[in-house]
């Protein structure tokens, strides 16, 4: 159980780049406490254990805003509309740096609202097709492509379908593919 009477170190984590560049001071143990990623780099044999400093340059701040939210609330959205965008970039994070809670959390919003069909799947906008291509880029099988294949295959028209297809990664489409002929075919 995590502890909050007890003083905390700060730890600082510099996320994003050139004008996009944000500073976040997090409470190291409360951090730690959540993710065995920054539990390793801040508390193991790594530089960042020296400095109680990091650099992720490679990640949007306002996500990890959003993750230093829940972190401390272990909740999202509460300060921000969280769309199944942001919550897919949340699922991501969350994968990487470990926060299994997070993950859970971000897969229950985006399943729930996947029960009706977004208003980022109803037309190909760069932001949705983004977060597909986010989804693809992950290794392995993953229950957010497994949530995201299945909204597309069983949650939208064959004709919307039809419109998104070419901007589908391959692997994607041929996913979709499969999961709407063994749907619809029998």
């Amino acid at each position: 159980m995590y502890n909050h009477s007890i003083p905390q170190t700060i730890v600082t984590i510099l996320v994003g780049t050139g004008k996009k560049q944000e500073t976040f001071s997090v409470h190291k143990d409360l951090l730690c406490f959540h993710s065995p990623f920054f539990d390793a780099a801040f508390n193991g044999h790594f530089a960042e254990s020296q400095s109680q400093a990091m650099r992720l340059e490679d990640v949007e701040p306002y996500v990890f805003g959003n993750v230093v939210e829940w972190i401390y609330t272990e909740k999202f959205g509460k300060n921000t509309t969280i769309y199944v965008s942001m919550a897919t970039k949340l699922w991501i994070l969350a994968d990487r740096f470990l926060m299994k809670a997070l993950q859970d959390e971000a897969m229950y919003w985006i399943a729930y609202n996947y029960n009706n069909t977004p208003e980022d799947l109803l037309t190909p906008k760069d932001e949705a097709i983004q977060c597909i291509n986010l989804v693809y880029e992950a290794k392995g099988d993953t229950m957010l492509k497994k949530v995201t294949v299945d909204k597309f295959a069983f949650g939208i028209s064959s004709a919307l379908l039809e419109k998104w297809r070419p901007f589908l990664p391959g692997e994607m489409a041929a996913d979709v593919v499969r999961a709407y002929s063994r749907c619809h075919h029998g």
